[in-house]
Order: C-alpha cells, then sequence, then structure tokens
C-alpha cells in the first residue's frame, strides 16, 4: 500500500511538474491546408497591424486579438494529451468557441472594461468570470505548448498573491481578493498581469522577428550558414562538429532560438558527425550546446533579450556590444572542446568532395546575404527592432525571388514560412503571457523586496555569495522553466542585492541570462 501510494505520488509530480508539452493533431491533406490558412491569416494580420496598423487599433485591441487568436489555433494544432489525436474532436471545438467568444466579449465591452480599470471600480460578476476563463484558456494552451510546469509556478504565486495572511518570515501581506486578483492579473490590459511587459514585447516585435526567421528558413536560407561553415572548417580535424558550432553561431545571430537551429542545422551536422567518428550521445549534446547560445548571440537574442532592455530601459541596440563578449566566449569555449575531443579521438575532416569552395556558396545561397545585411544596417543606423525586422522580412522575399531554384514554389514556401513563424511565436507568447503573471506578483505582494532582503542579509551583501546564489537560482529554475521565466525570476528576487552590492545593472541583468540559458542544456 505505501509503494502504490509513493507511484501515484511521484506520477502527479510528473505531471504537476512536467515541462512537456503535448502531441500535434493529426490531420488529413484538406485538414491541414485549412489549419495552415488559419495560421497563415494570424500571420498577415499580424504584419498589416504592425506595419501600418491599418485598423487603427489601440495596443490592447491588438494584445487580446493576438492572444486569442493564437489560443484558438493552438487548441486546433495541439492534442489535449501527449498521445495524438486524429481531428479536431468535441473538446477542440469547444475551447476554439469560447476562445473567439471571450474575445468578442473584450471588444465589444472594452470601453466598459477600461472605465472601471481608470477609476478603480468592482468588476461585475460577468466580467469576474470572463476574466477567469481567460486565464484558464491561456493556462490550457501554455500546458499544449511547454507542459504543465509552468501553469504550476503561475498557479504558485497566485495562490501567493489570493492567500496572503498565512505565510511566516515576514512574507505575509494582506492578500487580494478574487475580484481584485482577476481585475490586476487577467482581465485589465494596463500593463500587468497577462498583460505586462513580456506579453506586449511578444505581441508588437518578436512576432515579426519570429516570421522572418520562419521565412527565412523556408526560402533556404539556413543552407547558407551551413555552407560557409563547411567552406571554412569542414578540412580540418573534428571538421563535422567544428561546422556545426559555426553553423549553429551563424544561424543563432538571426534566429535567436535553440529549437530552430536543431530543426534547421541538427538535422545535416548530427549524422555527419555520427558518419565522421562522433558517438551519437555526443553529437547530440554539441548540436544541443551549440544551438542553445543562440539565445545570448546578438543581433537577435530572444524574447529574453528584450525584456532585459524594457526592464533596464535603454534602446535594444545598446545590449548588442556587451552581449558579444559572452556569446564570443560561450562559441569558442564550444569550439576549443570538439577540437580537443577530436585530437583524443583522431578524428579527421570531411572528405574533400563534401566540402564546397567559398565562391561555390556565394553564387549559389549568396542571394540571403541580403536580409543579413539589412538587419545589421537597419540595426546599427537606430532602427527600432520592429522595423528592422520588417525591412529584413523584404529583404528575404527578395532572396528568394533571386534565387531561381526557389521560384516555382515561391508562393508554397512563403506560406510555409508564415505557418512557421506562428508557430514558433505560439511556443513563446503563452509562456511570456504567464511570465507577466510573476512580475506582476512579484511587485503587487510585496514578495520581490521581501526575498530580496532576505537574500541580502542571507549573503551578507557579498557579491560572490549573491552572484553564487543567481546562478543556482537560475539554473535550478531552467531544469524545469523556459529561459525567459528563469531569468524573470532571478532578476526580480536576486539580481537587485547584486547591483547593490556594485555591479552595473547591465552586467548583473547579462549574469542572469548568460545563466539562463546554461539551465537550458541542465539535466534533467
Amino acid at each position: 500500500m505505501d509503494w502504490r501510494f509513493k507511484g501515484i505520488v511521484i506520477k502527479i509530480l510528473k505531471f504537476v511538474f512536467s515541462p512537456e508539452g503535448c502531441a500535434p493533431r493529426q490531420y488529413g491533406q484538406r485538414a491541414q491546408k485549412v489549419l495552415i490558412g488559419l495560421s497563415v491569416i494570424i500571420a498577415v494580420y499580424n504584419l498589416l497591424m504592425l506595419s501600418r496598423n491599418l485598423w487603427g487599433l489601440e495596443p490592447y485591441f491588438h494584445f487580446w486579438i493576438f492572444i486569442f487568436s493564437l489560443t484558438a489555433f493552438t487548441f486546433s494544432y495541439y492534442s489535449p494529451t501527449k498521445r495524438p489525436v486524429k481531428g479536431l474532436g468535441v473538446e477542440g471545438m469547444i475551447l476554439m468557441t469560447v476562445s473567439l467568444f471571450t474575445l468578442a466579449f473584450l471588444l465589444i465591452n472594452s470601453s466598459a472594461i477600461i472605465r472601471k480599470v481608470a477609476v478603480s471600480l468592482p468588476l461585475s460578476t460577468v466580467d469576474t468570470i470572463v476574466g477567469s476563463v481567460m486565464f484558464l484558456l491561456i493556462a490550457e494552451a501554455a500546458r499544449r505548448v511547454v507542459g504543465m510546469v509552468m501553469g504550476t509556478v503561475v498557479g504558485m504565486f497566485l495562490f501567493y498573491a489570493w492567500v496572503g495572511q498565512i505565510w511566516p518570515w515576514g512574507f505575509s501581506h494582506r492578500g487580494l481578493s478574487f475580484q481584485e486578483l482577476v481585475g490586476t492579473f487577467f482581465i485589465c490590459p494596463s500593463g500587468d498581469g497577462l498583460w505586462a511587459i513580456p506579453l506586449s514585447i511578444v505581441a508588437t516585435t518578436l512576432v515579426v522577428l519570429f516570421l522572418f526567421g520562419g521565412l527565412l528558413q523556408a526560402l533556404g536560407g539556413g543552407n547558407l550558414f551551413i555552407r560557409i561553415a563547411l567552406a571554412l572548417l569542414g578540412k580540418y580535424r573534428g571538421g563535422a562538429a567544428k561546422v556545426c558550432v559555426l553553423s549553429s553561431a551563424l544561424l543563432g545571430m538571426v534566429t535567436g532560438g535553440g529549437a530552430s537551429g536543431v530543426a534547421i542545422v541538427g538535422v545535416f551536422t548530427i549524422p555527419t558527425m555520427m558518419k565522421s567518428g562522433y558517438k551519437p550521445h555526443y553529437a547530440g549534446a554539441i548540436e544541443a550546446v551549440a544551438s542553445t547560445g543562440a539565445a545570448i548571440t546578438p543581433p537577435i537574442m530572444g524574447a529574453v533579450a528584450f525584456i532585459m532592455a524594457d526592464l533596464l530601459g535603454i534602446p535594444y541596440y545598446k545590449i548588442l556590444l556587451p552581449a558579444a563578449i559572452p556569446a564570443a566566449l560561450y562559441y569558442l569555449t564550444c569550439f576549443i572542446q570538439v577540437d580537443c575531443h577530436a585530437g583524443k579521438q583522431g578524428l579527421v575532416g570531411l572528405p574533400k568532395e563534401q566540402i564546397p569552395s567559398i565562391r561555390e556558396v556565394l553564387k549559389e545561397e549568396g542571394e540571403f546575404i541580403i536580409p543579413l545585411l539589412t538587419l545589421v544596417l537597419f540595426l546599427l543606423f537606430g532602427y527600432t527592432m520592429r522595423f528592422t525586422a520588417l525591412m529584413a522580412i523584404l529583404g528575404t522575399l527578395v532572396a528568394g525571388i533571386l534565387k531561381r531554384k526557389r521560384r516555382p514554389s515561391f508562393i508554397r514556401q512563403i506560406l510555409e514560412g508564415l505557418n512557421k513563424g506562428m508557430r514558433t511565436t505560439v511556443q513563446v507568447a503563452f509562456i511570456c503571457a504567464l511570465a507577466g503573471i510573476i512580475m506582476t506578483g512579484v511587485g503587487v505582494t510585496g514578495f520581490g523586496s521581501k526575498f530580496t532582503h532576505f537574500v541580502g542579509i542571507m549573503s551578507g551583501d557579498n557579491l560572490f555569495i549573491t552572484l553564487f546564489a543567481a546562478a543556482v537560482m537560475c539554473i535550478g529554475l531552467g531544469t524545469g522553466l523556459p529561459i525567459t521565466v528563469s531569468y524573470i525570476i532571478t532578476v526580480l528576487l536576486v539580481i537587485p542585492v547584486a547591483v547593490k552590492a556594485g555591479v552595473t545593472p547591465l552586467s548583473a541583468h547579462m549574469f542572469a541570462i548568460y545563466y539562463a540559458v546554461l539551465a537550458d542544456i541542465s539535466p534533467p
């Protein structure tokens, strides 16, 4: 009986803290085309909204449309469990319908909601119900995308905010009523809770970058990075692994995401490394480490870098140079490691027939230098990242038109690229929405200042101990949580102590990002 109870507890803990999302649904060809069409419509809306705002919408209107269109898409794309389900199913139709009705309610009653928030009027029963449904929809969408662990952590913060009087060691507070909880964290579009900095960054900037990355990948731009790395390093000892490191670094500069690096580069480099003599587990580890570094590699560093720039109150381009130094050191250590391993194992370079020349690569793939130059030049001239990404999308389309081999299927590839970009957006949007609840919870309850004071007392304001605590917190949280969330929690709770001890804010935040990235490749 004792062992049965333990087994049940273990299963509950595995479910509650699971970092794995659900499986995609299985559709026939026609249904898949409809799903891609829905994704493309959402992508086109975002491009039109963020480039011209053709409809003159208020920002909170866009946030509502953005998140609930993604919610409907998520319920149509992901199964409710880790086992793939055939078709949309009744639960999928119900959740999609509820998402669209919730959006309609918000759009129709927006004036009344904003007025109540502005003058601190109590929410009606209907408002409270709708606000609760909003959170449940977003939390369920997040569970299907990234697993239950994110919802569990957010649930802990909400419970702490709701029941504030019971906590010991000076962490108690007055507590929020349920109506206050819903108004502050869920339904209020005033920059708190679901609608805080993280989601606003995704909805106004990152979505365009993800669409750029999807189009670049679909039109074949990833081949440029792989073949340049092949031409430069393929002939040296351990050439396959060195190609993996360099191509992942180059791709990471324009994608900012580890998963895309594995999907584009890993498909080529992992089999090549295995053929060259690397053991399968070592080849996979090299690709995982090399691709993970994308989150700290400028000019595109993922959601966390934009959140950092906003928290510090500085333009994004001002963090590019400070970020380049740790990124260069990160990839240098990867390069040295694979070189030493190749020397120890006696691994040689790739055969000459597999190595193209630089001239050949530029002749066949050189068109894709256009979007890369566009990205770098517009950033250097001080344009916003959103405008830069829009210009990079135009550059990518020009490159696709110039590439003759891609012209017959050009339209199909654009649709595929927009679909890939929106799928990447889905993987980040709900994480950032729930991360906003954590940020607001830390501030509203006073937990942040109390925990920071506690850390300061425990460390004696010693810089080494403080930074060690920050590193341990980042890696501990990051074993189950996304980079963005582990960074935000560490920055709000521990980094203020490091700043007080004399570390510059930018350096302290870069430290937190670096260890949050390292957590992504830390077991389990």
